[in-house]
């Protein structure tokens, strides 16, 4: 899931920062995200309004969370200590965990603090989720493997469900949470009882409340109770291309839809669907996915073969962006409104990637 809003007077005021902040990045193009000394790994996760990166490198200590802005790197948690960055807001507060003797805790990073967020009495935590409220969605495991997912706002808990089957947390612009247990997909927005969609996972959420699930190689849109399966390029599956280099937002407040799809051919190709009408982003290539999709309907794009590419596509125009070295690359880290991307080129010939910044 990820984090999204609609165009406000909130979105014009950080344009005008975004504005300065462009100003002073004068240096367009493609530059690599610095990395500590010794990292064999280092990947831009998501971007916020006034473009700061998060995401996270890998060490031979193990993973550290980190945030980027104008090429410079900003180390959320001191070596050796593990963590992990799952999402941002457009406040530049970021969300995860951290690990203290082994076991991991919830955290808030914000204006250079951390905020531990492990709701009483468990024993692992998470924070998977963040919107633009200040909101907070927590994972969380008690003693006796009871599962749970808790939002946090300012101090104040909210439990949202609990139950030994609870997966798949994701949080919407207004507090509206998605969850699968036992297999089913629920809905449960602020002040209401949890909606069952339907078998699946409910992989992302809109300001509408309309929810993007994934079920047996199909993706289903829910839509105040009527489900739409968005179907194929010809080939009958349809799924979300996750990766460890991080991904999404897969479902914009329009309701268009991007992933991957497989065509008639065999291949597996990047979509986008809107309306009822789905479109193939890469024609020509073997195969290929779309990463995320922002508030302007940019999408950002991958052909892996036979020639990796990455590119902005938007309204039938693809901008393809520089590599400045060989891999496939993952532009996962889209800017919210602006055509900035931020992502990684894993190597194609050693377990190695890099994080890249493309303006």
């Amino acid at each position: 899931m990820r984090v999204r809003t609609t165009v406000s007077a909130t979105t014009a005021a950080l344009l005008i920062l975004v504005g300065a902040t462009a100003e002073a990045d004068a240096d367009a193009g493609v530059r690599p995200l610095p990395a500590p000394a010794g990292a064999r790994q280092a990947a831009g996760i998501g971007m916020s309004a006034t473009g700061l990166i998060h995401g996270v490198v890998l060490t031979d200590a193990g993973s550290r969370a980190v945030t980027w802005r104008g090429g410079e790197r900003v180390d959320l948690e001191p070596e050796g200590v593990n963590s992990l960055v799952h999402e941002g807001n457009d406040l530049d507060q970021v969300v995860g965990y951290r690990e203290v003797d082994g076991v991991r805790h919830a955290v808030l990073w914000s204006a250079g603090r951390r905020v531990d967020l492990t709701p009483a009495g468990a024993v692992d935590s998470a924070a998977v989720d963040v919107n633009n409220r200040g909101e907070v969605l927590v994972s969380s495991v008690d003693a006796d493997d009871d599962r749970r997912l808790s939002l946090w706002r300012a101090g104040t808990w909210r439990t949202v469900v609990e139950s030994p089957s609870a997966y798949f947390g994701s949080l919407g612009a207004g507090g509206d949470v998605t969850y699968t247990a036992d297999g089913t997909a629920y809905l449960a927005r602020p002040g209401r009882a949890p909606v069952a969609i339907g078998a699946g996972t409910p992989v992302d959420v809109n300001a509408s409340g309309q929810v993007l699930v994934a079920a047996e190689g199909k993706l289903l849109l829910w839509s105040a109770g009527r489900t739409t399966d968005i179907g194929s390029l010809g080939g009958g599956q349809t799924h979300i291309p996750v990766s460890q280099e991080g991904s999404g937002p897969w479902l914009s407040d329009s309701g268009q839809v991007v992933g991957q799809s497989s065509t008639a051919d065999g291949r597996s190709h990047a979509f986008s669907w809107q309306r009822r009408v789905m479109t193939d982003l890469t024609p020509g290539a073997d195969s290929g996915a779309a990463f995320a999709v922002n508030r302007t309907g940019t999408v950002t794009v991958t052909e892996f073969a036979p020639v990796p590419k990455l590119s902005l596509w938007r309204r039938g125009t693809a901008e393809v962006l520089p590599l400045p070295t060989g891999g496939n690359p993952f532009g996962s880290a889209l800017h919210p409104f602006l055509p900035w991307t931020g992502g990684t080129i894993v190597s194609t010939t050693a377990p190695e990637s890099t994080a890249y910044e493309w303006r």
